[in-house]
């Protein structure tokens, strides 16, 4: 993946979602446009795309710029600033083993107040089965290396364990005593946007995610350049 700048090798969709949602996070998007984001969400994810999800899941934050479903508590909670928009979004990490390590990280008041969620996320048991069954023969061992990984067709699920969360406020970082299971399904993914949902309730009441929870993401280089995702 290229990161730093929009490449065009995405669907004609998902060039025209991207310039929605950076619109909307530039607080230029109306009634139109926010139903158009929604048709787009909704036709890129009938197509059920062959994605690596190993590659499209590693790399910087990617920000939640629009969702549908019942609103979690780092929506109902966020309160932007002067104009700006609050940062939320997630940030995973390829591991050799192929989990993840996950960040769920949200702005509440910018900089000044955030939180944030660290874990694994793992393939679901079925996407282990089926990738165990593709994989069998030394053919399909050959072709997956040299085409850098399996493709597999979206929807693809996966479980986060969230082992510990913090909070950042006025530069202090006060943990706190929060896990539970989540379910993540990637829905649509590029290199430049994802489409992701929670088929399930995440099991902590507290981070308030229900199923049917959808969101639109973009890579966080595209919205604001100054972002460091190393940070996190």
């Amino acid at each position: 993946m290229i990161f730093g700048k929009s490449t065009s090798n995405s669907l004609p969709e998902a060039k025209e979602l991207l310039d929605l949602l950076i619109k909307k996070y530039n607080f230029q998007a109306n009634t139109q446009d926010i139903d158009r984001i929604e048709v787009l969400m909704q036709s890129l994810q009938n197509l059920n795309v062959p994605i690596n999800p190993e590659m499209t899941l590693d790399g910087p934050l990617y920000a939640v710029l629009h969702q549908t479903g019942p609103k979690p508590f780092w929506e109902k909670r966020s309160i932007d600033i002067a104009g700006k928009r609050n940062i939320k979004g997630q940030k995973y990490t390829k591991n050799r083993d192929g989990t993840f390590d996950i960040v769920n990280y949200a702005q509440l008041f910018g900089e000044v107040f955030s939180i944030q969620g660290c874990g694994v996320c793992v393939p679901s048991k079925e996407q282990l089965s089926e990738k165990k069954e593709s994989n069998r023969g030394s053919f399909n061992i050959l072709t997956n290396f040299v085409n850098g990984g399996e493709k597999r067709r979206c929807p693809i699920d996966y479980t986060v364990q969230i082992q510990n969360a913090s909070v950042l406020l006025f530069g202090k970082q006060i943990n706190i005593n929060v896990q539970g299971t989540g379910y993540m399904r990637i829905l649509y993914s590029d290199e430049n946007l994802r489409i992701l949902t929670s088929p399930k309730d995440t099991s902590d009441s507290r981070w308030e995610e229900r199923a049917g929870l959808t969101v639109a993401q973009v890579r966080i280089d595209l919205i604001d350049s100054t972002f460091i995702s190393e940070d996190l």
